[in-house]
């Protein structure tokens, strides 16, 4: 998914690019994202205060 070439100015460095497939994952991940942007663009702040506390008192929990 990615792949990995010496940097031309820097034999030490190595740089790091996207192939074809890590391109594909990135916007499945992207969309994902974008889902849940959406969904919570649509939670009124009281009930998104509500589900941020449900959340950290689940992490104190685990």
């Amino acid at each position: 998914m990615i792949g990995r070439r010496p940097d031309p100015t820097n034999g030490l460095k190595k740089q790091l690019f996207l192939l074809p497939a890590g391109k594909e994952v990135l916007d499945q991940v992207n969309d994902a994202f974008d889902d849940v942007n959406k969904l919570v663009g649509t939670v009124d702040s009281e009930a998104l205060l509500k589900l941020e506390r449900i959340s950290a008192n689940l992490e104190e929990q685990i």
